[in-house]
């Protein structure tokens, strides 16, 4: 324990304390807590905490904190009064369970399941969850909620769905995720339902024009009731192209573009008496292989739609 601030190399087997700040390497076979700001490297088993902003590493087997910087002074009650955070340092964090980063984070993280940042300047990585309140880089998770970021909904009509909508987050255009349902069951048709998940990247975008590759994977249901537990999943790869109709730069699109799809299906129709699934009805397909218990099968076909 150092009641002041260390510089140089900070070696325990239980754990490291510094009242104030870091400058050099903290390792420890459980914890690390610093009552400051550090530049350098925190190393534990278990986790890391240091109460003001990491200019360098914290690595963990639990998880890492990095609390905000300090507040810049007011300098008269006749200027502006709006407190402004001091600027950010770079930080890669990377622990088994989540790491957590207020204020600005200009590097990266990477956890198991969750990473928590204010403005990431970098890139975030998680088996599970981002949260963010901005992202400058790319947010890589199956859920990803960044408050300034990529928050679309998009209706589409493709020739395998008459609707399928898709909700799609991000950490920016450059690379988000989404989940997405389709149904099928108007007028006489038999029903059919779909529940997956995509992800996606927007190539191009300026002013009214905007171009988006899109990859998703949508477990289909044909049964009357219930649930199909055959294997039936439909694989779609969609180009969008998108035009803003109201104003350039707006969130409303009109968007349509050439699907490519490959259905991988192990669903026995007892009456045809062969593996089948009706999304095949009237498609001409460039891809039909495989067995008597799995077929993949592949056709070309459309989106059209509305993004919001």
């Amino acid at each position: 324990m150092a009641r002041d601030s260390v510089r140089g190399v900070q070696v325990a087997g239980l754990a490291n304390i510094v009242g104030r700040n870091l400058t050099g390497f903290q390792g420890a076979g459980l914890l690390n807590v610093l009552g400051g700001t550090a530049t350098g490297w925190q190393a534990a088993g278990l986790f890391n905490v240091a109460i003001r902003p990491v200019s360098g590493a914290q690595t963990a087997g639990l998880f890492n904190y990095v609390g905000p910087a300090k507040k810049a002074p007011q300098p008269t009650d006749s200027e502006n009064t709006d407190a402004k955070m001091l600027p950010g340092r770079p930080t890669m964090q990377a622990a088994g369970l989540f790491n957590v980063a207020l204020g600005e984070v200009r590097g990266a993280q990477a956890a198991g399941l969750f990473n928590v940042g204010g403005t990431v300047r970098g890139v975030q990585v998680a088996g599970l969850l981002n949260i963010a309140d901005s992202v400058a880089g790319v947010s890589i998770a199956p859920l990803n909620f960044v408050r300034r970021g990529y928050h679309r909904f998009e209706v589409i009509n493709t020739e395998s769905w008459p609707v399928s909508a898709s909700l799609k987050l991000g950490g920016s255009p450059s690379f988000y995720t989404f989940f997405t349902g389709a149904y099928d069951g108007f007028g006489n048709r038999d029903r059919r339902w779909g529940l997956g998940y995509g992800v996606g990247t927007e190539v191009f975008a300026r002013r009214r024009l905007s171009f988006s590759l899109d990859a998703v994977a949508m477990h289909v249901n044909e049964e009357s009731r219930g649930w199909t537990e055959d294997l039936n999943l439909h694989n779609q790869l969609r180009l969008l192209v998108g035009f803003a109709p109201l104003k350039a730069g707006g969130r409303l699109r009109l968007v349509a573009g050439p699907t490519v799809s490959v259905l991988v299906t192990q669903r026995y129709d007892t009456e045809r008496a062969q593996v089948y699934s009706s999304l095949l009805q009237n498609r001409s397909l460039w891809l039909d292989e495989g067995s008597a218990s799995t077929r993949v099968l592949g056709w070309v076909g459309y989106s059209v739609g509305v993004r919001l």
